[in-house]
């Protein structure tokens, strides 16, 4: 039954798959550090500049997937200093 339903589901487009994350604007600040006024900006920016990009690509993760993002970029900007 299992094999069945997997390969009944498809990606949302071709070459992509299907969004993971479902963090909230505030939760999505507390991790990062980015306040929510900012975000909402971003967001409000349109698809051709690189800070709708940037908010969406941030989106696209969990929590804590954003977490292990945010330790590693301190660890590799600690470690540079």
């Amino acid at each position: 039954m299992e094999e069945e339903t997997k390969y009944k589901l498809k990606p949302n487009a071709q070459g992509s798959s299907p969004r993971k994350g479902n963090i909230s604007d505030a939760a999505l600040a507390r991790v990062t550090g980015i306040p929510k006024s900012t975000l909402i900006t971003w967001k409000k920016t349109g698809d051709g500049n690189w800070r709708w990009k940037h908010y969406w690509f941030l989106k696209a993760h969990t929590e804590n997937e954003l977490k292990e993002i945010m330790k590693k970029s301190k660890e590799l900007s600690n470690s540079c200093m």
